[in-house]
């Protein structure tokens, strides 16, 4: 049976959907109870109830920001259902006589554009005019693994040996002398009885043990330049409602406290930034009048095999946060990560931008659904 209707959308500027999906599959589910007999109403009914859950299963694939974001538009959503949902298959029906019950279970197609605008107007931000919205600026820095040296196992063997040895030894000896005179003749006798024991005893034990230390693999990073990145970012960030300033030009007008090159120099050596750097940064941003930073690294692996089509694969990790500096002191109020994501193409080069370009719209589109849930704007 074909259903007509299902409502979804795809959250474009406010959603942790990719951009490029527009239309989105779910299933849901529906159960409804009936006395009597079991009419078209009922089942319409359930049928309705089942594309709402797949709307729902949809969202909340996208995590907790977002199906807190739904619950805004839940009622415009369910009572225009078939405004969302371009259609819907039914795969399976059962009813229970005994219990009175009629489930069935839909695979729908969601509009996933068309649910992205009404998160995007529901939002803080959009509802805000221009003049009252914080400005934010966005560094997302992608970096890959220039060398990987792998350290074997340090080994550390002992052995202790102890021996014990006990000895008795019994000597006892014993003799008789005499001598006997007779006329002129005098004869001597003389005995000798010996007698030695000996008893030695001998024990050996022997210890052993030692230890093996795993040292971590040394990895050393080098900047991937990634322009599309920014193209990305800015749009996700921009089409939401926020009033988005690249580094470039906060730079200068943050009297010399930020500097994109000590952020990039910092993550090329470690995983955070150094304590000044991100003083200054701060300070920067506050110089500057930035109230938002949007900070995120892209960590690319080296290049694999993907084991179901034979392409390149390349993993990228990605971690990101929204620090807000307007007050005393600076404070987070959105985090991603770290997640991880693949690429694949045929040649490494393409996976790698593959995997950049999901890492980047994942990432940022789950921070905006973080900050649209706060209301900032």
């Amino acid at each position: 049976m074909q259903l007509k209707r299902l409502t979804a959308g795809v959250l474009l500027a406010f959603a942790a959907f990719p951009v490029l999906a527009q239309v989105e599959s779910a299933k849901g589910m529906a159960t409804v109870s009936y006395s009597g007999k079991l009419t078209p109403e009922l089942k319409e009914r359930a049928y309705h109830n089942a594309e709402v859950n797949a709307v729902e299963r949809y969202v909340a694939d996208s995590g907790a920001a977002q199906t807190e974001n739904f619950e805004l538009i839940r009622a415009k959503v369910t009572s225009a259902i078939g405004a969302y949902v371009l259609g819907a298959t039914v795969l399976s029906e059962e009813t229970r006589t005994d219990a009175h019950q009629y489930s069935v279970t839909v695979r729908a197609d969601i509009n996933a554009a068309r649910l992205g605008i009404e998160f995007k107007n529901s939002s803080a931000v959009t509802n805000t005019v221009d003049r009252q919205k914080s400005p934010l600026m966005f560094i997302f820095v992608a970096r890959g693994q220039d060398s990987v040296k792998n350290l074997d196992p340090r080994v550390y063997k002992r052995a202790d040996r102890n021996g014990a040895t006990a000895a008795d030894t019994t000597d006892s000896k014993a003799g008789t002398e005499g001598e006997q005179i007779s006329r002129s003749q005098i004869s001597t006798n003389a005995s000798t009885s010996t007698h030695e024991s000996k008893q030695t005893s001998t024990s050996d034990s022997t210890e052993t043990g030692g230890s093996v230390t795993r040292r971590a693999d040394q990895v050393t990073w080098a900047l991937i330049p990634s322009g599309y990145i920014s193209s990305i970012v800015t749009g996700t960030f921009s089409s939401a409602g926020f009033e988005v300033v690249d580094a470039e030009y906060v730079e200068p007008e943050s009297k010399g406290l930020l500097s994109i090159h000590a952020l990039q120099s910092d993550y090329t050596t470690g995983n955070d930034l150094q304590p000044e750097t991100l003083r200054n940064t701060v300070n920067g941003l506050r110089a500057a009048q930035v109230r938002y930073l949007a900070l995120a690294t892209l960590d690319v692996g080296l290049p694999s095999t993907d084991p179901q089509t034979g392409l390149v694969r390349v993993y990228v990790s990605v971690t990101g946060k929204i620090v807000d500096v307007s007050g005393h002191f600076p404070r987070t109020v959105a985090s991603v990560g770290p997640e991880q994501f693949a690429g694949t193409g045929p040649s490494p080069d393409v996976a790698q931008t593959n995997g950049l370009k999901l890492s980047a719209d994942k990432a940022a589109h789950e921070l905006v659904s973080q900050i649209n849930v706060l209301g900032v704007h």
